[in-house]
This record gives C-alpha cells, structure tokens and sequence, in this order.
C-alpha cells in the first residue's frame, strides 16, 4: 500500500526529465528595447503615450473614458477636500489675531 503514492510520484516527475539531445535555444537580446532609447519617461509623457501610435479613434475612445470617468473625477475631488482638510488643520499653528467689544452697564 505504501508503494503506491512512491510510484506515483516517480511517474510525475520522470515526466520533467529532459532529453539527452537536449540543446539551449539561442537567443539574441537586443540592445536597446526601444527603438529610440532617449524616450522621455516623464509623466507627462505618460499621460498621452497612446498619441504615439497615431491612431484618431483610439484618442477619441480615450478621451470618451477620461470625460465619462465618473470615480476619477470623485477620487479627484476627494483628494483636494483631503488637502483642504489639512491646510485647515495646519492652519491652528499659525499665529492668531483677533478684534473684539464688549459694553457693559451697571447701576
């Protein structure tokens, strides 16, 4: 009974034995991945890297989803409420100056 899951085991991996006429393939890597290695990778590049492949509908479509991205421009939204919530609590270390008067009467 023992035997058994020992000879399956043996079966599976004598399955990635490789052959002994085995040969590596060659393979030539390229200098530069890029054919013009002086690319910007700047964010601004980023923003609109598919102008690149000149295609007019592929922009339209784009520009369709960054119009139409609701979540985006509430994530957008959000992070300035969250910056004005911190310009406001960083505002309590400045210094203060107030104005006020009082009236009083008395007999």
């Amino acid at each position: 009974m023992r035997r058994l899951p020992t000879l399956a085991v043996i079966l599976v991996l004598s399955g990635c034995v490789v052959g002994p006429t085995y040969q590596a393939p060659n393979m030539s890597v390229p200098e530069h991945w890029s054919t013009s290695p002086g690319e910007s990778r700047s964010a601004a590049a980023l923003k609109s890297f598919w102008g690149g492949f000149g295609d007019q509908t592929l922009n339209q479509l784009i520009q369709q989803a960054i119009d139409n991205n609701y979540d985006l421009k509430i994530a957008g939204e959000r992070i300035r409420t969250a910056h004005d919530l911190v310009q406001v609590a960083a505002s309590g270390d400045l210094p203060q100056v107030g104005v006020g008067a009082a009236a009083e009467s008395r007999r």
